[in-house]
């Protein structure tokens, strides 16, 4: 270290060197030209002297400010040897690699706590369907094979849904990679999402409208990411609005006001109990009508919170008991 510090320090101080050697040559030549050659050592050995003297304190400072320097890299409770200004900055420009990259620290420990939360809460959501599918197998005496396929099939789908949503959030962490805004018209996203759901509007009696005022409103979204914020809200319509008894329906509104775009999603469900209202865009938050609801996860909700922040999305909701839950989503109609 010292070897390669030495060199580090001539390379360093080669101008102040050349300076003197310079400075030397030329009182050497200006005693000769005055024919005072006898002059010329005494002169020459006061600057040798104050040169040795300037390397020597430069030295010094030099060797303490990288020792230091060093130790400070590889501890983080020492403190450098500061004797210029230019030491000073370099302090500083350390202290904030320092800050940041204990900030990058910190953030990548709180994601990877939250991670360990969101799969230790999904696999013990995933044991509840895997019970019911393995003791619906273990009756080989079921009379009712219809009554048997349905319940595989809800049980699958639970499975299903769990599993996509556990993706997504994964996803998210690469978010900025997997991000493309375009303009889209709104009225044919609607359509094409509500035909891919038709299956399972008609399963579940929940029945779709679709009020617009002209069919050419843009937005500027991310499709992928957008269609599964909606996916998700039109599964939370049709999950606690299904009824054996009545039909209900599910009303698709936008809104043009100006240069801003409102969708509302307004379902004839159960609604949501006001003291659950504000919880619902926490993960794993079920509240009251996710355990009268079996296929409740509690994380679609924070999904879409998620994903609708990332991509400039206004997500808000609001219900009351009995009277169904209104989803409300502003769009950004220009960059």
């Amino acid at each position: 270290m010292l070897k390669k510090l030495i060199g580090s320090f001539l390379k360093d101080k080669i101008i102040i060197i050349s300076i003197y050697i310079i400075n030397s040559v030329l009182i050497i030549f200006f005693n000769l030209l005055q024919d005072k050659s006898n002059e010329i050592i005494y002169p020459t050995i006061i600057s040798l002297f104050l040169l040795v003297v300037l390397l020597g304190w430069e030295w010094d400072k030099y060797y303490n400010f990288n020792k230091y320097l060093y130790k400070y890299l590889e501890e983080n409770n020492t403190e450098l040897k500061i004797y210029y200004s230019e030491h000073k900055r370099i302090h500083n420009i350390l202290e904030n690699m320092k800050n940041k990259h204990m900030n990058e620290i910190y953030e990548m420990e709180i994601s990877n706590n939250k991670h360990k939360k969101f799969i230790s809460q999904w696999i013990h959501n995933l044991k509840s369907p895997l019970s019911v599918i393995k003791l619906v197998s273990e009756k080989s005496i079921l009379e009712d094979f219809k009554n048997l396929k349905n319940i595989l099939k809800f049980e699958s789908k639970i499975l299903e849904n769990s599993i996509d949503g556990v993706l997504n959030i994964l996803r998210l962490d690469n978010f900025d990679k997997d991000y493309e805004p375009k303009t889209f018209n709104l009225v044919s996203i609607l359509k094409d999402i509500i035909n891919n759901n038709k299956n399972s509007f008609i399963y579940n009696k929940v029945y779709p409208k679709l009020e617009y005022e002209n069919d050419e409103i843009n937005i500027i979204t991310d499709i992928k990411w957008h269609n599964i914020i909606i996916n998700q809200i039109i599964s939370n319509g049709i999950k606690y609005s299904f009824t054996k008894e009545n039909k209900k329906n599910i009303y698709f509104k936008i809104k043009k006001e100006g240069k801003n775009v409102r969708l509302f999603i307004i379902d004839e469900g159960m609604g949501i109990p006001e003291y659950d209202i504000q919880r619902v865009f926490e993960p794993f938050f079920t509240g009251e009508n996710g355990r009268k609801i079996g296929s409740s996860t509690g994380i679609g909700l924070y999904i879409c919170k998620e994903i609708s922040e990332k991509i400039g999305l206004e997500l808000s909701i609001s219900s009351s008991i009995q009277s169904g839950t209104e989803v409300k989503i502003a769009y950004l109609t220009k960059v």
